[in-house]
């Protein structure tokens, strides 16, 4: 069984900037212990680095808080031109400062307690990066912040501190998969998580949008439907390069998924910021899982690829340990043949033009295979279809192929592949329906509608 992981960077550009992480977080620490801002500032300074191939003199800094999805999202709506300086900055350099102030227990879910302790512990917080934002170096200090989600626990008093300070703080939130089960239960987490600070949150779709205003998170004005920006990508290459690949092996993209994908619970941070536990809103839900569909799913791909040596068969796993472990170790335990090949963590761009066939669950990968022009195949059997658990699946109508059992999954992904075709130039009316209500970009033109917030927001002056 071939196994790769993806690194973003060469060698010897991932080592440098390791370094120059280590560095400023060490340094951190020891500024913590001298209370002194100056010399936090400092080290903030040092963990500002110019995403690699991307430095763009003259233009205003605008750092990032990395996070998968989120650096291809940015650097679409970036474009070649480009509107700002990207400054790929370490989530790691507020969570370590917020470890000064912050008690254990405070987390992303649970944020928002009514505790007069914390809530002092967190003004502190916010006033402390006040202070490291007025001593910054000139050459550090950032026109905007971008990061992937509103609720991060270490970045909320920041956001706050920025918005002080004349520093727009801007969420592009990545998360948009929500079905029906999901949307009752991110009220709930949401409203745990507490109002955001920042000046605005972008997001794929209409249905995020109402969540987050209806949970209180931020005013109707504040949260925009961009669209995700990288699907643009795919659009463009479906309308201009595009072409059906005869010379080349027949391939089944699948993406993975772990047997509690999507399912309601919320994790806990232990001592040090490691995973300790899930809870549960709903006791019923501690016995949710989607485990004979799981390993279904797997042993179909791996039968598929028996049956098939002269194609290739590609499992895509997201880069978390957490998310890419199960998936392997089911693997390891079915006899798998060489023509499978997983793929850990990276951009599943290049994957996605090279394949023929997409296949998946509870992903925005499979819409992104759509975009595509591609033969998509999301299979509803096993718990997929329990009455308890089917809320808690993201369903895409007719736009997809939707086996009902194992054998059927068997046969359609066979059939697509024998008959593979080039991918589709104009998507079909359901295709782009289901585009524009989970990812809000059926059009190529998110990365232009992210682009006009940001610039919109960088000049303005409080």
């Amino acid at each position: 069984m071939k196994h790769r992981r993806v690194r973003e960077n060469s060698g010897v550009d991932r080592i440098g900037l390791l370094l120059r992480r280590l560095i400023a977080l060490n340094g951190l620490r020891l500024a913590g212990t001298f209370g002194s801002p100056a010399l936090s500032a400092f080290f903030v300074g040092i963990a500002c680095q110019p995403l690699a191939g991307s430095e763009m003199a003259g233009k205003p800094l605008l750092w990032m808080l990395g996070k998968e999805g989120l650096t291809e999202d940015l650097l679409v709506s970036l474009g070649e031109e480009g509107w700002a300086s990207p400054v790929d900055f370490s989530r790691g350099v507020p969570k370590v400062i917020a470890r000064r102030y912050l008690p254990p227990g405070v987390d992303d879910n649970s944020y928002a307690m009514p505790d007069p302790e914390i809530n002092a512990a967190k003004k502190r917080y916010m006033e402390a990066w006040r202070d490291i934002f007025r001593h910054l170096p000139r050459g550090c200090r950032p026109r905007a912040i971008t990061t992937g989600n509103f609720g991060y626990y270490a970045e909320r008093e920041m956001a706050a501190a920025a918005e002080h300070e004349g520093i727009p703080f801007i969420a592009m939130h990545k998360e948009c998969l929500k079905s029906e089960g999901r949307l009752v239960f991110f009220q709930t987490v949401y409203q745990r998580r507490g109002r955001f600070e920042g000046r605005k949150i972008l997001v794929y779709n209409e249905r995020e949008r109402k969540l987050q205003v209806t949970a209180g998170i931020a005013r109707p004005e504040q949260v925009v439907v961009c669209g995700m920006p990288r699907l643009d990508r795919l659009h463009r290459w479906r309308m201009h390069a595009a072409k059906q690949r005869l010379d080349a092996p027949s391939t089944l993209l699948a993406l993975g998924f772990t047997p509690n994908t999507g399912l309601p619970r919320i994790p806990r941070k232990g001592e040090g910021g490691t995973l300790a536990t899930f809870e549960y809103v709903d006791p019923a839900h501690e016995h949710l899982g989607w485990h004979n569909f799981f390993h279904n799913y797997h042993e179909t791909l791996v039968k598929v690829a028996w049956d098939n040596p002269a194609w290739k068969v590609q499992l895509k796993l997201k880069g978390r340990h957490r998310d890419a472990e199960p998936s392997i170790r089911l693997l390891e335990e079915l006899k798998v043949p060489d023509n499978l090949q997983i793929v850990v963590g990276g951009d599943p761009l290049e994957l996605i033009v090279n394949a023929d066939v997409i296949c998946g669950f509870n992903t925005t990968a499979v819409l992104e295979g759509l975009a595509a022009g591609l033969p998509v195949v999301t299979p509803e059997f096993d718990e997929v279809v329990d009455l308890r658990m089917r809320d808690f699946a993201a369903s895409f109508g007719t736009a997809t192929h939707t086996p009902s059992d194992p054998l059927s999954m068997y046969k359609v992904l066979t059939e697509l592949m024998t008959h593979r075709q080039a991918p589709l130039k104009i998507l079909p009316h359901p295709v782009a329906e289901m585009l524009d209500i989970w990812v809000g970009n059926a059009d190529g033109r998110a990365g232009e509608r992210v682009r006009q917030v940001f610039e919109h927001e960088m000049n303005f002056r409080c």
